[in-house]
């Protein structure tokens, strides 16, 4: 038998002092470590220095930066000074959120039974407001469902996941375009009931 000793020293455990975060930002700073902080992990959350923690904090607040019509927001850089005792940490995160993209119009090709407006409503989208990449994709699961539920079953969007969204040079300005294949209209030509050997069928088409 071999018996392994580990003699551990384990240091202080570091809390986070701050997170500093500059560049091109629209809010204050504590806007952006309040996020982190919440959305890294429960470690971080509950102040204490965790590196691949804040890298995934980091990386939340991208995704959510973009949900929020800032699309080209990413982190420039990011570094951590620690105390001379080592028992806190500051963050400095450099970030670039980039231009907000505004939705500047709605086109709808293809639709016949219906009005554009009429389509404008179901997706939920306004122009001149910021285009959130979260409420987009919702926008086309909304569409989809409301031909369903008219009974175009075979209703598809020609152009989704490729040309859809339209952005001018900067970034700032971006036309949503849906080319829509309806389809026909089906209706229901007949319902026919079998096995029914307790109830009658005209009970069970009442229902």
């Amino acid at each position: 038998l071999k018996r392994v000793h580990y003699q551990i020293i384990e240091g202080p455990r570091v809390r986070i002092k701050a997170i500093e975060v500059q560049g091109r930002i629209s809010r204050k700073s504590k806007f952006y470590q309040d996020f982190i902080l919440k959305n890294s992990s429960d470690l971080v959350a509950s102040g204490f220095y965790n590196r691949q923690a804040l890298d995934t904090g980091f990386k939340n607040l991208v995704t959510e930066l973009r949900n929020q019509g800032y699309l080209r927001a990413k982190v420039l850089s990011s570094r951590t000074e620690y105390s001379d005792n080592r028992t806190q940490a500051t963050i400095y995160l450099m970030l670039d959120e980039g231009p907000q993209t505004q939705i500047r119009g709605l086109d709808f090709k293809g639709n016949k039974f219906f009005s554009s407006f009429e389509l404008a409503e179901v997706t939920g989208l306004e122009t001149n407001t910021p285009l959130r990449l979260t409420l987009f994709e919702e926008s086309l699961e909304k569409l989809k469902n409301f031909y369903r539920s008219q009974g175009f079953l075979e209703m598809r969007l020609l152009n989704e996941g490729e040309e859809l969204i339209q952005y001018n040079e900067k970034g700032t300005q971006a036309r949503i375009g849906f080319q829509i294949y309806e389809g026909p209209r089906i209706r229901v030509h007949a319902i026919a009931v079998e096995g029914n050997t307790l109830t009658k069928t005209r009970v069970i088409l009442k229902e």
